[in-house]
């Protein structure tokens, strides 16, 4: 019983997918364009949200890095003086 309903499902996923397929194939014919140029555009597409992605977390841990460092300085106030400690070793660090 429960492989019929599996070939069932099966067969109306691959009927499904046919006309997809052949919707896909009457748009691209009317504007004449191809599948594959599609495809090739969506992928580029993809790579560059990926890459935008792989960005902005590498600028993140960058940022927690900094704030790190900065959170590590030793400041202290004395009347309207302000000294910080070990600015110049962390400055090093961060221009490097």
């Amino acid at each position: 019983m429960g492989d019929s309903v599996m070939e069932t499902d099966d067969m109306k996923a691959s009927i499904a997918g046919s006309r997809v397929q052949g919707f896909l194939e009457e748009i691209c014919s009317k504007n004449k364009v191809s599948i594959d140029s599609i495809e090739k555009e969506l992928f580029m597409e993809n790579r560059k949200k990926r890459k935008s992605l792989e960005r902005r977390r590498k600028l993140r841990f960058k940022i927690k890095e900094l704030i790190q460092e900065l959170n590590a300085l030793e400041v202290s106030i004395d009347n309207s003086n302000i000294k910080i400690s070990n600015l110049s070793e962390k400055m090093t660090k961060i221009s490097e």
